[in-house]
């Protein structure tokens, strides 16, 4: 008798994935790449195997960890920075904030706290930064932090500026003190004013003790008509007042007066007519003509400090008044200067005489 085969009924293939499933199983394999990538992959290529009886296609694999990666992005916290689109809602440039130790940790905890623009800047101006400098000192350095290649040539335009100025009043201003008043006016918006005042207080000297510029030009102006007058002042006394005068302290006639006052004193012959401003060495012409024609020296040469010319011209009469002497009186005394024995004129007069007594002695016709 035959034995019958029976035959096992097949089994019935699993069911292709769904889309749903893929997606399925990528989300439950996003929780393992939070703590570890490595892990997490090989758990979605697991898991996709299974689900795919083995056959899951490396282009599925792929697509499922590109989907896993981007979800955990996606919820990982963004972290805070410091930069210019963080710092531009609060209306300061982001080089700035971060400049100052004080701005830096004040900006650091509006980012953090998501502060409005209101409570930063009324944070900010309650800062001493903000407080203990004035409007155009933070316009400075706004534009120094934010923008250093215009702030160079700002201050390169600045330089070349007070070098020149500077030279003008009196001053040769080295590099350091170019720099340092460069960016003090930048810093202050200083007026011109209050630059002369600075470079002022640095004025410097000629080789020969002088000031140069448009202190020297009233030093020298002071010089003449003290000269012209016979008054003599320290050499300080001439500096002081030519700086006063370039800062626009004092006008130069104030000074020139305080020397026509000093040489009317001293001249008291003279004085009223030293006062309505003609000069001590026009007033005393006619002496300093004879001084250089019996002395035989220049005119030029002839110093109102001179002691013989100096008592012809501020004598006293018998009651004290003040009085000139008379001229033949100067000439007189002239012959009586030591410098007169040495003149061609002291010569031949002396051999005049000489010859005169000669004649009297009847030793010559």
């Amino acid at each position: 008798m035959a034995v019958k085969k029976t035959t096992k009924p097949k089994a019935k293939p699993k069911a292709k994935p769904t889309q749903d499933e893929l997606k399925s199983a990528s989300a439950k394999a996003m929780g393992s790449y939070k703590k570890n990538h490595d892990a997490w992959k090989k758990a979605l290529d697991k898991k996709l195997a299974t689900i795919n009886n083995g056959k899951g296609t490396p282009a599925q694999k792929a697509a499922a960890r590109a989907a896993a990666k981007a979800a955990a992005q996606a919820r990982k916290p963004a972290k805070p920075t410091m930069d210019g689109e963080r710092a531009s809602p609060y209306g300061w440039a982001h080089a700035l904030l971060v400049s100052d130790p004080a701005l830096k940790s004040l900006f650091a905890k509006a980012v953090q706290g998501q502060w409005s623009t209101d409570r930063f800047n009324a944070q900010l101006r309650s800062t001493p930064w903000f407080q203990n400098h004035s409007e155009s000192w933070r316009n400075s350095e706004t534009l120094r932090t934010s923008d250093p290649t215009s702030w160079k040539q700002e201050l390169q335009q600045r330089k070349d500026k007070f070098k020149n100025d500077a030279l003008a009043l009196g001053a040769k201003l080295d590099p350091n003190e170019l720099e340092e008043l460069s960016t003090l006016a930048a810093q202050g918006d200083w007026n011109e004013d209050q630059v002369k005042h600075w470079v002022a207080a640095r004025l410097d000297l000629t080789d020969n003790g002088g000031l140069f510029g448009m202190a020297g030009k009233a030093e020298d102006e002071l010089k003449s008509l003290a000269s012209a007058n016979g008054v003599v002042m320290q050499a300080d006394w001439y500096k002081q007042k030519a700086t006063s005068i370039l800062l626009d302290d004092t006008d130069i006639e104030e000074y020139k007066d305080m020397i026509r006052e000093q040489a009317a004193q001293q001249y008291g012959a003279w004085g009223e007519r030293i006062r309505a401003g003609e000069n001590v060495r026009d007033l005393a012409g006619s002496y300093i003509q004879s001084m250089s024609r019996v002395l035989e020296i220049p005119e030029n040469n002839v110093s109102l400090q001179d002691p013989t010319l100096r008592k012809a011209i501020t004598n006293t009469t018998q009651t004290g008044n003040p009085a000139v002497s008379p001229l033949w009186q100067f000439e007189k005394d002239l012959r009586s200067d030591t410098r007169w024995k040495t003149t061609k004129n002291a010569q031949q007069t002396a051999a005049e005489s000489g010859m005169d007594v000669l004649k009297q002695w009847g030793l010559v016709k």
